[in-house]
């Protein structure tokens, strides 16, 4: 909750609420900074769509890449 506080949203987006806090755990894999640069970019998504929330269907829009996948990528390349 205290993200939801911060982000300069116009909109509640009940970032606390059972599914949207499991799926943005999931998405962040559970770390505090991947989640601050998750929460950011979408309220940027937000902002600019008008839609002034963050929402399941934005989540799904961002095209968020998981760390562990990064990593992955990191490792493949080198």
């Amino acid at each position: 909750m205290s993200f939801e506080q911060v982000l300069p949203l116009r909109n509640e987006s009940r970032l606390a609420d059972r599914a949207i806090a499991n799926r943005l755990f999931g998405m962040s894999e559970g770390t505090i900074g991947e989640l601050s640069s998750l929460l950011n970019r979408a309220a940027v998504r937000a902002i600019r769509t008008g839609e002034e929330r963050i929402t399941p269907k934005l989540l799904d829009d961002l095209q968020w890449t998981a760390p562990s996948k990064r990593r992955e990528e990191a490792y493949a390349i080198a």
